[in-house]
């Protein structure tokens, strides 16, 4: 049973039946990363490349994807439901892509 399998073993197991994982960052309101002081942020996101490259997955941002207003937002860390369906049909397309490329 997958979702009982540790973290690690999950991975190795998805891609033992040929899956091609990625990883998606959170979006982030745009004062958000402005009131970052402390750099928490900028950790948080260095520690999910890390965990992309230990893993081999693949890393997407959301502002790799489509560009996300204040309007989008909720809060700072939810998306209102516009910004969802941005983002939903940005990343749609995102995978649509990818799996059109896949050998």
């Amino acid at each position: 049973d997958l979702p009982a399998l540790p973290y690690a073993q999950r991975l190795r197991v998805l891609r033992e039946r040929g899956s091609r994982l990625i990883l998606l960052d959170a979006p982030l309101h745009p004062a958000a990363l402005l009131a970052d002081s402390e750099g928490r942020i900028d950790a948080y996101r260095k520690q999910l490349h890390e965990l992309a490259a230990a893993e081999g997955l693949e890393l997407l941002a959301p502002e790799q994807l489509v560009e996300l207003s204040p309007q989008d937002f909720a809060d700072w860390v939810h998306l209102a439901p516009a910004g969802s369906e941005r983002l939903s049909a940005a990343l749609a397309n995102a995978l649509e892509t990818r799996v059109a490329e896949r050998p």
